[in-house]
Formats: C-alpha cells, structure tokens, sequence
C-alpha cells in the first residue's frame, strides 16, 4: 500500500511537471500568428525554426533570422515572415 501511494504521488508529480514544459517552451517564442499554423517551433539563438502549413495545407519546414523583427511574426503560405 505504501509503494502505491508513492507511485501515485510520483506519478501526478511528473505529469504536472511535464504538462508544464511546452507552457514554459511557448513562453519563449517570439509573438506572432504564426503560431495557430506552425508547430514543432524551437528558438535556437535568434533562428526561429518550425514546420507551417502552406496554402494548399502542406507542412514544410521554414526558418526566419528574428533580429530586427519589431513585430509580430506570421507564416505566409508556409514560410516565416517578419512583420515589419
């Protein structure tokens, strides 16, 4: 009874703790509508990397240099942009 309740409690500890990690990975993002058509998206030093749908509905891999993006960012038929 005491192993189950310590499986249960370690449980509910690591699935809160990796529920959390892709809020905390968001959070990192730079802003943009592009995150309703892109997933998969990783900030590696100021490279934005993510696969976005085109406008016929294909994924495709698309990267974007975010120095000097004073605005907000968005994918236009599966590619990154810079919104200024």
């Amino acid at each position: 009874m005491k192993n189950l309740k310590f499986g249960i409690v370690f449980a509910v500890s690591f699935l809160g703790l990796v529920l959390s990690l892709p809020a905390a990975r968001a959070a990192d993002l730079p802003e943009g509508d592009y995150q309703y058509s892109c997933m998969g998206c990783m900030l590696n030093l100021n490279m934005l990397n993510c696969q976005c749908r085109d406008d016929k509905g294909m994924v495709r891999p698309s990267s974007l240099m975010t120095t000097g993006c004073s605005h907000d960012i968005s994918n236009k038929d599966g590619k990154l942009v810079c919104g200024n």
